[in-house]
């Protein structure tokens, strides 16, 4: 059972929103010594409305509370306040992003040092050693005094090195509305000299005059944050960099789905569910093991301005979503030939990404999954990033108006809606439908309800298993989050690389651009959901998910699998394991509830810099080829406790 291979437009919304929107880095002169000579900057002018801590680049640092207001109104007491100063766009209008009371849980942190290498930095590999009283790192959570585990890297992405970006990426998903502060000390150039700090910075440090009225304005905060890593060992004199940021809030980054979650939910239990059959082929050839395909539509209420592609959603008179009429949504359905002895469950499918829930007819791993367990295989359309969007992605992205990226996590929000809806009407109304009883009874058993994504399924399909009223338990096919952690380390992003470097030959602004957008994204994607899986939100229950990732992984680096099973809280790794993954327990034997397997092809495992693999066949399609996997998934949608059925680690023999 596997998902299929994700398109080669994996990344193509954000290239190609990159390729547009021009603009240019302000480089820094990195011919010094540090320790020696200060370095010479081609500095930002005083009272543009840049952050004078990094003077090469406006908006790093990234994110800093330095890019906040006070907001009485917002659980935060912040509200983000960009200027187009800080875009990398001078076409991107801040306020979609300004809309939020705080920054990503999930976020690539940033910053630009001149001259910076990676010595003596935590990896991928050494996660712990981020921990370590000397790390030259430091995420602190400023309300708790924990120190946060993390890794540092620079962007491997520019083949320029003095344009570098210095990103740190914290490995579970930071606290909503929490506020950390961010301290980087110690770090060397290719001499192994220290580099020195920007002179904005130093002046805050030491109490040094600087002409910049933000600086001034910022004196009382940094004697605080120096105070509180001072508490907590990080020796203020040591300080190259440190600035703090605050985390959006659950009611910030949820609300909007919760109550489109709430809304269909509603809908569906009071209103007579419609749809409509398009075709129907009874004991299709093409599909052995089943005894219908069903195609047609299903009306679901609509929560955006219009059902096209690219539109906004509708909001009523409190600012949060609101109903706007009704609109019909595609759906495809298989029934096994098996419900002619016992109704069969229903497994609803996530396709992959820019694709269509049409993959159901094509998909043989999956089909042959559903057919075994006596499972119907229904699939709809991610609505926001599926094959229908994909124009109006591009060419709304293209216009380097990064603003209009929200209408992607809008439309996604119809998405949920038309899988609650759709999935109920599925075991419903259609479910009694007489053209489709079998053996003298209604096909599909709808106390057998559940969830199976891939790629793109598997990514999103953990927002849904958050927040899903009727499916107790899902599999995630090569799942990960964030966006803004798997798009540079996926072989799709590369290969447009060569579009990307002729517009933008430097790499600050890259980074920048997708920090941005996980912003918007975080409303959708799992980086805003996962952490309430077991810990539901408002209306919620608890549920399930097995998660099936493949090292080496080409697309979905499983550095983002890790995060989100980390992030979940008390998710394990099912052993045997073919390694440890830091901050996850292996369990071997029997376990109930969340859990991660990861299967070895063989194949070279991931780089540790923001780069994909490349080496040998992707394994990304490829964990239907270890057939104990499909024991485990079976037995766990069915029960919630599976164990790991591979003969010692799980690997395709």
């Amino acid at each position: 059972m596997h998902p299929p291979r994700l398109p080669l437009l994996f990344c193509l919304p954000l290239l190609a929103l990159v390729a547009a929107c021009g603009g240019s880095d302000e480089v820094v002169d990195t011919a010094y010594v540090a320790g020696e000579t200060e370095p010479s900057y081609d500095p930002l002018s005083p009272g543009d409305g840049c952050d004078a801590l990094v003077p090469s680049y406006c908006a790093f640092p990234f994110p800093s509370d330095f890019w906040t207001v006070a907001d009485a109104s917002s659980p935060t007491g912040r509200r983000l306040a960009f200027t187009r100063a800080a875009m990398p766009s001078a076409n991107t209008d801040p306020s979609p992003f300004n809309r939020a009371d705080g920054f990503s849980p999930s976020p690539p942190i940033l910053a630009h040092l001149p001259g910076a290498t990676t010595t003596g930095l935590a990896d991928p590999l050494h996660i712990g050693d981020s921990l370590l009283a000397a790390s030259p790192t430091v995420i602190l959570d400023l309300d708790t005094g924990e120190r946060v585990p993390h890794w540092a890297e620079l962007d491997a992405n520019t083949p320029d090195a003095a344009l570098q970006a210095f990103m740190m990426r914290p490995v579970v998903g930071l606290r909503p509305g929490g506020r950390y502060g961010v301290a980087i000390r110690h770090v060397v150039d290719a001499e192994g000299q220290a580099l020195a700090p920007s002179p904005a910075f130093a002046a805050l440090r030491d109490g040094l005059f600087f002409d910049d009225a933000s600086v001034d304005a910022r004196r009382g905060d940094y004697a605080r944050l120096f105070d509180q890593l001072e508490t907590a060992g990080v020796d203020r004199s040591d300080l190259q960099l440190a600035w703090t940021f605050t985390v959006a809030s659950t009611q910030d980054t949820t609300a909007d789905m919760v109550r489109v979650r709430d809304l269909a939910r509603d809908w569906s239990s009071t209103e007579s569910l419609g749809f409509r059959i398009d075709r129907l082929d009874a004991d299709p050839e093409a599909f052995p093991g089943f005894a219908f395909r069903v195609e047609g539509v299903v009306t679901v209420p609509l929560f955006l301005e219009g059902a096209r592609a690219g539109s906004l959603l509708h909001r009523g008179s409190d600012g949060l979503p609101a109903q706007n009429g009704t609109a019909e949504y595609p759906f495809w359905l298989l029934i096994p030939s098996s419900a002619a002895e016992a109704p069969a469950g229903v497994l609803q499918y996530g396709h992959g990404m820019l694709g269509s829930g049409q993959e159901v007819l094509w998909n043989d791993e999956v089909q042959a999954f559903a057919a075994e367990a006596n499972l119907a295989l229904l699939g709809m359309d991610w609505t926001g990033f599926s094959h229908n969007d994909t124009v109006v992605v591009i060419g709304t992205l293209a216009s380097g108006q990064l603003h209009n990226f929200q209408a992607i996590p809008d439309g996604l929000h119809q998405a949920m809606a038309n899988f609650i809806v759709g999935l109920r009407t599925t075991v419903g109304p259609l479910n009694q439908d007489p053209s489709l009883q079998i053996g003298g009874h209604a096909p599909l058993d709808p106390s057998r309800l559940y969830f199976y994504g891939g790629s793109q399924g598997g990514i999103y399909g953990a927002t849904y298993m958050t927040l899903t009223p009727d499916i107790p338990r899902g599999v995630l096919g090569v799942p990960g989050q964030a966006y803004s952690l798997m798009l540079e380390r996926s072989v799709n992003f590369e290969e447009y690389q060569a579009v990307l470097r002729p517009n933008f030959p430097g790499g600050l602004d890259l980074p920048l651009l997708i920090g941005l957008v996980q912003l918007l994204w975080d409303r959708a994607e799992p980086s805003g959901y996962t952490r309430y899986l077991h810990d539901p939100l408002p209306g919620s229950q608890s549920r399930d998910v097995l998660m099936l990732a493949a090292i080496g992984d080409h697309q979905v680096t499983t550095l983002a699998a890790h995060l989100m099973a980390r992030t979940i809280g008390d998710a394990v790794q099912l052993g045997a394991a073919n390694r440890e993954i830091w901050g996850l327990e292996t369990v071997s034997g029997a376990h109930t509830g969340s859990a991660l397997v990861e299967v070895d092809f063989g194949e070279t495992t991931e780089p540790i810099e923001n780069v994909p693999a490349t080496e040998g066949r992707d394994p990304h399609g490829r964990v239907g080829e270890s057939l104990p996997l499909f024991q485990t998934s079976l037995e766990f949608l069915e029960t919630g406790s599976t164990q790991n059925y591979c003969d010692g680690p799980c690997d395709p023999e």
